[in-house]
């Protein structure tokens, strides 16, 4: 069973709302959930945000090239012709497949 990495972090904010220290808190989520589940460093990383004030489980936004399409601009194109690949549409908007992948995961398509 694979775990997701908010109920990952909902386990770290109620670990370090009871206090635990991170290293802990890490070492029990893996007795509970599965070995490897959550690395000490990770465990730190977000105590840290934690400690800071910001409880909010979700990921900083990251640097990096922003993206030069859009999920409407993916989601036309597939209505037009559902048949289409992740290449197709790759080629078509001039954007790598994974790209082109997390787009459609991101609008809940496989």
């Amino acid at each position: 069973m694979a775990v997701s990495n908010a109920i990952i972090r909902a386990c770290l904010l109620y670990e370090f709302k009871l206090g635990s220290k991170a290293a802990e808190a890490g070492r029990k989520i893996c007795t509970a959930l599965r070995k490897g589940a959550v690395a000490e460093r990770t465990s730190q990383k977000w105590f840290k945000k934690f400690v800071s004030g910001n409880e909010s489980l979700d990921d900083e936004p990251r640097s990096g090239r922003p993206s030069t399409i859009n999920n409407e601009d993916i989601k036309l194109a597939i209505e037009q012709d559902s048949s289409q690949t992740c290449q197709a549409l790759a080629l078509q908007f001039n954007v790598s497949d994974e790209t082109i992948r997390m787009h459609l995961h991101q609008l809940g398509k496989r």
